[in-house]
């Protein structure tokens, strides 16, 4: 190791955890729809993928800064960290990104079932649940 540079422990992300949530998310967001209202849970369709750390669960949410941004919300985050900390099975923070990979401290956890093309998740869900129309 060069002289004067500190050694850093990367974040150890834990993949199976990852794998776990993305394979009940319909689940979860079931819960996030009871635990904190339709907006939330809307919002959270539109998830491209998701990174486990320790104490870190990374959300990346594509191009959609409005979904992003409404469960960052301090009202919407906390609540949603509430959930995710019980789904996870320990107390986590909650980070909300852009971007179609989510990333814990740098290091990136792709998992294989995350859509990285396609219609917006969220404009499908409010067709098929909520019965809105579009519009061109």
């Amino acid at each position: 190791m060069p002289a004067g540079r500190a050694d850093v422990e990367p974040a150890k992300l834990d993949a199976d955890a990852a794998r776990r949530l993305w394979t009940r998310w319909k689940e979860f967001v079931a819960v996030v729809k009871a635990q904190c209202g339709q907006q939330a849970a809307a919002a959270l369709q539109a998830v491209r993928d998701i990174a486990v750390g320790e104490q870190t669960v990374a959300l990346a949410f594509g191009n959609n800064e409005f979904s992003r941004s409404l469960v960052a919300k301090p009202e919407n985050l906390a609540c949603v960290t509430d959930a995710l900390s019980h789904f996870v099975g320990r107390s986590v923070i909650l980070e909300c990104q852009m971007g179609e990979k989510a990333s814990v401290a740098g290091r990136i956890v792709a998992v294989t079932e995350t859509p990285s093309s396609g219609p917006d998740p969220l404009l499908e869900f409010a067709v098929s649940d909520l019965g809105a129309q579009v519009v061109k």
